[in-house]
């Protein structure tokens, strides 16, 4: 039984996961709904919030996420993010948040060394931010989800 917000991935059928890295991110807290769906290396990617019942949307080109602080992964020769900065603004609404990694848990396909692969980090995070719409402002603080994808060679 669990009775908490939560985030659930409905991904299904084959992904090829050698070429498309994304960083995912959510976070929930009554009357506040954060959610980012970033793809670095492509053009796109959405970002919005929920505020109270009404929805606030980012395009690709109304947001920033710079991630400020890294950590080597030994196993797979790779650097992840620990800490990730979003800044927003799509003239309605202006959004700034810290993700702090919390814990880490890297997930990649079964694949031999020499085939590139694509390493998922899920991580559990406290996000620390603040949404103004129309000159009313919220903070917020609490625990939430992201994930960072990064490709072997």
């Amino acid at each position: 039984s669990v009775n908490a917000p939560g985030y659930h991935d409905h991904n299904w059928g084959e992904w090829d996961l050698t070429g498309v890295p994304w960083n995912w991110a959510q976070y929930s807290q009554p009357g506040l709904i954060f959610d980012l769906g970033d793809f670095p290396d492509k053009p796109g990617g959405i970002a919005s919030v929920e505020v109270n019942g009404q929805r606030y949307v980012f395009q690709s080109g109304q947001y920033t996420l710079t991630h400020t602080a890294w950590a080597y992964d030994p196993v797979h020769n790779v650097n992840y993010p620990t800490q990730s900065v979003f800044q927003a603004n799509n003239g309605t609404a202006t959004m700034a948040l810290t993700m702090n990694v919390q814990l880490t848990d890297p997930l990649s396909a079964p694949l031999p060394p020499s085939v590139p692969n694509a390493i998922i980090y899920e991580q559990t995070a406290i996000y620390s931010g603040w949404v103004s719409i129309q000159g009313n402002s919220i903070s917020f603080t609490g625990n939430g989800f992201k994930e960072y994808t990064a490709l072997t060679q």
